[in-house]
């Protein structure tokens, strides 16, 4: 059956095409004549591009038909790393056009491993002139032969270099080592700026790919291809250039967008920016904790997007924007998806209690929680292995730390409180991530203290900054004390006089001891004294004091030690308690 954009052409057309297919050219032909004479009158007269995809025994596998500059035809197995070409060559028509091959054709002729890619000019419903070209041993460069009169074709000599292109192929060294496992992308953004579109590359970096092109268009949003049918089209072509995998798009796709633009694209994948972020979570999910979250938040995402996806589907498993935690094939079926997210939900439920409990000790007890938050890649991972020797991984790459890690940290009073590292934050971070999340982003909402990290060297910090304070208020931690570190001063060192602020250097340690001692003063500010006998047996009370208490002067009196203690009021509360063996009120 004829293949390609068959819409307003006539039945009679397509069943002429479709016996057409029928027939069996001479193999010793490279393309039979009166085929092509009757292909060329029908493209002449729809004025759109036919190709014709011929096997090596002569039999026509394929005829699509495009528009007036373009052609698709039947999508064929790559062999970019087997031995050979694919035993398949593409004649297409050019009505009114040049016999000669434009970079698209090259394109795919490299990248679908053709035996050969031959273009022919029609004029007044005749063919008249033909170029063919044939991959050399130089991915750079293609060997191309012609133009000639498609009246004096030279069969013989062209079917002999489709052996000899294929030898070449065969003993190409730079031909076989290309590399499979590496996606590559084109990024597609709306009215997107150049820090948008940066940002969007690191993301694709981290997940991956290798970005060959950035795609941007600056109009209204259109509901159907996003960037609108004429641009589509124009990526499309872009795409086969450059043999590209995948589209990114810099913004969060409807349902119908993904589709529409696939439909136009053909074999290239579409990835929105939501997609792309939960891929990377996915990727760098360590503990069962992080990898429920990103299951949940990758089935609520695919959920919405089941119904009329069609080929899409097929794809999950496969590459960017379709890895799940631990590597495991996403599930499709929406009831597989409805269960499998009510129990995930169920467990993460037990875990955020669990967590609770834990955070309900600490109160009890007066240790404080130091949250470190910022934007991804600002630094934070780095300043909590400086200071606690934590040895979390930290890299120059967006979202490299994704559990969240606490670990005790001493002030320089001896005191110790806990110090913890969480996921960082991006502009347009996507929903389904903060409510997957909301158990460990709920340290956040339940910091004695919140540390916002800064790059300092980053040409957007305020902006960056606003994204991270903005979302600090839609978790509810609006409120809450924060001390802003501007981290990176080994790279640049600026003026700054905010308050509650420090300049340091995860990197170099300077200004860590003016941070830790920072922090001290803050929880300082909120002490109050007591004055508790504690009797000689009972160290255990004394070496409480001496770990959550700020300040303590000791007596020896006949009953115990007197100590005169400046500490918060739980860590009194539960020195007393402690004394006492129960609750203890006022």
């Amino acid at each position: 059956m004829v293949s390609g954009n068959t819409v307003g052409v006539k039945n009679t057309i397509l069943n002429r095409l479709d016996e057409l297919m029928l027939l069996k050219q001479d193999k010793h032909m490279f393309v039979d004549v009166e085929i092509l004479k009757e292909v060329s009158l029908i493209s002449d007269g729809l004025k759109r591009e036919i190709s014709l995809l011929i096997a090596r025994n002569g039999k026509i596998e394929d005829i699509s038909i495009g528009d007036s500059g373009t052609v698709s035809f039947k999508k064929l197995h790559k062999r970019r790393a087997a031995e050979g070409l694919s035993g398949y060559r593409l004649v297409h028509t050019h009505p009114n056009g040049s016999p000669y091959l434009s970079k698209v054709d090259i394109g795919t002729l490299i990248d679908s491993r053709l035996d050969a890619m031959a273009a022919v000019s029609v004029f007044n419903g005749q063919p008249k002139a033909m170029t063919v070209g044939y991959i050399s041993d130089n991915p750079e460069r293609e060997v191309v032969y012609g133009p000639f009169l498609v009246s004096r074709l030279p069969h013989r000599a062209l079917l002999d270099e489709i052996l000899a292109a294929d030898e070449r192929v065969k003993l190409s060294t730079s031909l076989k080592t290309v590399d499979e496992d590496e996606e590559t992308a084109i990024l597609v953004g709306l009215n997107a700026s150049e820090s948008s579109m940066e940002e969007l590359e690191k993301l694709a970096v981290t997940a991956g790919a290798k970005v060959l092109d950035r795609f941007v268009q600056n109009r209204e949003r259109d509901k159907k291809y996003y960037i609108g049918s004429g641009m589509a089209r124009e990526l499309s072509l872009k795409c086969i250039e450059l043999f590209c995998d995948t589209v990114i798009v810099n913004d969060t796709l409807s349902p119908a967008e993904a589709n529409n633009l696939e439909e136009v694209l053909g074999d290239v994948k579409v990835i929105d920016r939501t997609a792309l972020i939960l891929d990377i979570f996915a990727k760098h999910a360590v503990s069962s904790e992080g990898k429920l979250q990103v299951e949940l938040a990758q089935l609520k995402y695919y959920s919405s997007r089941l119904a009329g996806q069609g080929k899409n589907l097929s794809r999950l498993g496969g590459g960017i924007g379709t890895r799940g935690p631990g590597e495991k094939k996403l599930e499709v079926d929406k009831r597989v998806i409805r269960d499998r997210m009510h129990r995930l939900n169920e467990e993460l439920f037990d875990l955020k209690k669990r967590r609770e409990l834990t955070r309900q000790h600490r109160r009890d007890v007066g240790i404080k929680n130091v949250v470190i938050v910022g934007y991804t890649n600002a630094g934070k991972s780095t300043i909590l292995n400086y200071m606690t020797n934590a040895n979390v991984g930290s890299a120059d790459k967006l979202f490299e730390t994704l559990d969240t890690t606490t670990r005790r940290l001493t002030l320089p009073s001896k005191r110790e409180i806990l110090l913890t590292d969480t996921v960082g934050f991006i502009q347009n971070l996507p929903h389904e991530l903060i409510s997957a999340f909301s158990s460990t982003l709920s340290e956040v909402t339940s910091a004695d203290l919140i540390l916002h990290v800064m790059d300092v060297s980053d040409e957007l910090i305020l902006e960056k900054r606003k994204v991270v304070d903005d979302l600090l208020v839609s978790l509810g931690a609006g409120d809450k004390d924060v001390l802003y570190v501007y981290n990176k001063i080994d790279l640049f060192k600026p003026e700054i006089t905010e308050k509650n602020s420090v300049l340091i250097s995860a990197k170099t340690g300077e200004g860590i001891c003016e941070l830790m001692q920072k922090i001290e003063q803050i929880f300082l500010g909120k002490l109050t004294r007591a004055q508790i006998l504690i009797p000689y047996n009972r160290g255990d009370v004394l070496s409480f004091i001496a770990k959550n208490a700020a300040k303590k002067d000791e007596t020896y009196e006949e009953g115990g030690t007197l100590v005169n203690v400046t500490a918060e009021s739980s860590v009194i509360m539960e020195a007393r308690r402690m004394l006492l063996g129960g609750e203890v009120n006022g």
